[in-house]
């Protein structure tokens, strides 16, 4: 059988990821390592999400950068089935599903926790809701879904070894192995992962992760729609007034001052929060 043909199995395909991951996993752990260091530390929801995003984004970008190296040396009918990768491969089938694990933890708990990040904006930028109360009603939420989310995903292929390498990565990922059916011929079923049991099938899992990028891109657009409107609607206010009303009495005047500087600040910090929370998502 002639074999697949990828950039990803190829010299090129191993390296890049191994830089571009490596750099994505170091800026994380200097994101954790500024977070820990500040003043606030985690007493903070806004650091805390900032804390499991960057924890997920290391985790799932270190498995990344490994590339080919956690791959098996050789996997069973291998040159029958066509797959060859030019990457240098060190690892056995554990290693290679410990890398597939991981990175399907890191990616799709770090996605939900983008949807957390604009949700707590949305909330307190947005709905203008006291921190106390995001805190106590909202932000157990924003933990516990994307972690539950990670979970589900990363463990469920796990169990029916669905973790493989496959011609669409240079890394251990959610696939078959061989990655289609119509590639077996009369030996059957042996030497292949992910074929032996008909109770969960491939398009379940692939399923839930379309619905979970569904419901994350939903929650975003809406929980950004919510912060411009506010940014929108206190631009209009502080434009129609520049200056606050001459007030009847010097104490009334100093106070009216001061809030209308607390609204230009506090405007001003809205409009920083929705450039940051883009650039997390770009």
């Amino acid at each position: 059988m002639t074999g697949y043909y990828s950039v990803y199995v190829s010299e090129y395909g191993a390296i890049v990821p191994r830089i571009t991951a490596g750099t994505s996993a170091v800026s994380s752990f200097l994101i954790i390592c500024l977070l820990l260091r500040s003043k606030t530390k985690l007493s903070t929801i806004y650091n805390r999400i900032m804390f499991g995003m960057s924890m997920a984004d290391v985790l799932g970008s270190l498995a990344m950068s490994l590339t080919t190296l956690p791959m098996p040396v050789e996997m069973p009918r291998e040159e029958e089935f066509g797959y060859k990768f030019a990457g240098t491969r060190l690892g056995n089938v554990q290693t290679c599903e410990a890398q597939g694990f991981f990175f399907t933890f890191g990616v799709f708990t770090a996605i939900p926790y983008y949807a957390a990040l604009c949700i707590y904006y949305a909330f307190a930028l947005g709905v203008m809701m006291p921190e106390a109360k995001i805190r106590k009603r909202v932000e157990p939420f924003l933990h516990l879904i994307p972690l539950l989310v990670g979970l589900y995903v990363s463990i469920v292929p796990l169990r029916y070894e669905f973790y493989n390498p496959t011609m669409f990565d240079s890394w251990c990922n959610i696939g078959r192995y061989p990655l289609y059916e119509q590639n077996l011929d009369g030996n059957g079923f042996s030497g292949t992962r992910g074929y032996k049991t008909r109770a969960f099938d491939m398009h379940e899992i692939e399923g839930f992760i379309l619905a979970a990028i569904g419901v994350t891109l939903i929650l975003v657009v809406t929980s950004l729609s919510t912060v411009l409107w506010r940014v929108f609607r206190t631009q209009r206010l502080l434009t129609r007034h520049e200056q606050p009303m001459t007030p009847r009495s010097d104490s009334v005047q100093n106070e009216g001052a001061e809030n209308y500087q607390r609204a230009i600040r506090t405007h001003l910090a809205t409009k920083v929060a929705v450039i940051q929370v883009v650039g997390y998502i770009s």
